[in-house]
């Protein structure tokens, strides 16, 4: 996570999944951010008042990576 000191600035959490192959990378992408939302780790930045919180879920393979998002 990384968490703002002004609470007015966006917060970001990263959730990073390990594939065994580059086809399993966004499964385990999508995995990552499924984890971040049923973990509620965005519950910190809700203490700190912090409102805008961008969400990644990283599925990575070697060098080869899938992000997954919920923003627009």
């Amino acid at each position: 996570m990384l968490i703002p000191k002004d609470n007015r600035q966006h917060g970001v959490i990263l959730e990073f999944k390990r594939a065994d192959n580059e086809a399993q990378l966004e499964a385990k992408a999508m995995e990552a951010f499924k984890q971040i939302e049923e973990l509620a780790y965005s519950s910190e930045f809700e203490q700190r008042q912090i409102n805008k919180v961008w969400k990644y879920g990283i599925g990575f393979c070697g060098k080869k990576i899938c992000l997954y998002t919920d923003e627009a």
